[in-house]
């Protein structure tokens, strides 16, 4: 009953961001163009679904890495040639990488969906991120600038050995639950 923003169209897939409502629970969803609406379906709304960035081509040898940037916004955190065709290395502690996600919820302040953020927003709830079993500093949460409805997260690797970290993002009391990983290599 409410129109959704979309971010994306293809012949396979429609990206929406779910209106700025306080619904939760079972909702109709129909989609219209200019022909004709769709036939209505039910989707589950909640306050958060949280979700990161962890696309299957990062998915190596049974194992899902997390699509992580340092500053210099190209290279991805991991073993170098991780992925064929992109810059990857291993995080050292003490660096700062930022990672991003969809589905945390409300910031302050209050943005608007389908509106540009600009990048001075906190995600409302309280968000820890675990690397390993150990918390990480979180040095930003919230909005990704120059985006609609993407979530960016910086934080600092710790001073842990060298091997792979599940990562685990935490929304408020909800986890992410995907289970992810970073490579640390000092």
């Amino acid at each position: 009953g409410k129109k959704a923003y979309v971010g994306y169209i293809s012949p396979a897939q429609i990206n929406v961001q779910a209106p700025g409502d306080t619904v939760t629970g079972s909702v109709q969803l129909t989609v219209t163009t200019s022909s004709r609406p769709s036939d209505g379906f039910t989707v589950q709304e909640a306050a958060v679904v949280p979700g990161v960035l962890a696309p299957a081509s990062f998915n190596v040898n049974g194992t899902q890495y997390l699509a992580a940037l340092f500053p210099d916004g190209v290279t991805f955190v991991g073993n170098p040639n991780l992925v064929p065709g992109a810059p990857f290395r291993p995080a050292a502690p003490g660096d700062t990488i930022t990672a991003y996600g969809i589905g945390f919820g409300a910031v302050t302040p209050a943005l608007a969906p389908g509106v540009v953020a600009s990048g001075t927003d906190s995600i409302s709830a309280d968000v820890l991120i675990f690397f390993g079993t150990g918390l990480v500093p979180v040095t930003y949460a919230g909005l990704a600038p120059g985006s609609v409805g993407l979530y960016q997260f910086n934080f600092v690797v710790p001073n842990v050995p060298d091997k792979d970290y599940p990562i685990v993002f935490q929304v408020g009391s909800t986890k992410v639950t995907q289970t992810v990983y970073l490579t640390v290599h000092k």
